[in-house]
């Protein structure tokens, strides 16, 4: 199992030595064997690498992300076709009916409001149990739009009245860095199982090629988020060392059907739950449930 995630944030050259990735700096050189490597963040847009490394990366399903002139993520290169039944995985997506991908959308909030209630509460935030008691109020399909009613609260109540996704500022930053980062990983394993990532549940935009990520994402922002608000609550700029850090969150424990994982399994394990849920056109979901971040990660 890959284990590496790398994090280039300085000008670098990358290239591929006898099956290894190599990072040569102005000063210094690194290796890493390809099968460790997880994921690959190239945050310095003075970097140069081969599409022969690019290749061989992808053919190793590593998650590589290459960043905008704001040094946020803005593409990833995942592993084309990578299932041997990807057609009969397709097809099996594509049939599902309105009815299940509701049932399926209603499982995935309310685990999310789930965690979004455990955020608050971690926190000594209000409103906490309100969240949690909306958790259990979502409709099929999400009919009465609680998942938006939980966000206004929500997000004011951690990060401060007037407070708005929109926003150009620090927090939004951050935030749209680490959902850019957890996007990127559960695309890559959607692809793994053979599905198509533009086909989603309740996401639909013909403009969107990861609609299907953004679906199974929910449950996992409120892991973001609470990594977000320590740095607020530290005050920290968010700048190179921040951008680190809130990679940090791949190496995170995460908690699925009471069982603890890395982020990696814990991914799996939903998608695996996906998968199991549109062959049997039931909703077979495990319930991710928010684990506190370790303090040690922001020394």
């Amino acid at each position: 199992m890959a284990f590496r995630n790398i994090f280039v944030s300085s000008p670098s050259y990358l290239y591929i030595d006898k099956n290894r990735l190599c990072i040569k700096q102005e000063f210094d050189q690194t290796k890493f064997d390809i099968e460790d490597i997880n994921s690959l963040v190239l945050e310095s847009r003075d970097s140069t690498i081969s599409v022969y490394t690019l290749s061989q990366l992808a053919q190793y399903q590593v998650c590589v992300f290459v960043c905008n002139a704001r040094h946020s993520p803005s593409g990833v290169l995942l592993p084309f076709c990578s299932h041997s039944r990807h057609l009969k995985a397709l097809k099996s997506q594509i049939n599902m009916t309105q009815e299940f991908k509701d049932s399926l959308w209603q499982a995935i909030i309310k685990n999310k409001l789930q965690n979004q209630a455990k955020v608050l509460q971690l926190f000594s935030k209000d409103k906490a149990d309100y969240i949690f008691d909306l958790s259990n109020k979502v409709q099929p399909g999400d009919q009465t739009h609680t998942e938006a009613n939980a966000a206004s609260v929500y997000f004011e109540q951690l990060f401060g009245v007037g407070f708005a996704r929109h926003q150009d500022n620090f927090i939004n930053a951050a935030l749209d860095y680490g959902y850019a980062i957890l996007r990127g990983l559960i695309s890559r394993t959607i692809v793994a199982y053979g599905y198509e990532p533009c086909i989603g549940i309740w996401h639909k935009s013909e403009l969107n090629a990861f609609n299907l990520a953004d679906d199974m994402i929910e449950p996992f922002r409120p892991f973001v988020d609470q990594f977000v608000f320590s740095m607020v609550e530290r005050h920290q700029d968010f700048d190179v060392q921040a951008k680190r850090q809130l990679f940090a969150i791949v190496d995170s424990s995460v908690t699925v059907d009471e069982k603890k994982y890395n982020l990696n399994n814990a991914i799996d394990k939903v998608i695996i739950g996906l998968n199991q849920s549109i062959v049997n056109s039931t909703v077979i979901l495990p319930h991710v449930k928010l684990t506190p971040i370790e303090r040690f990660k922001f020394l």
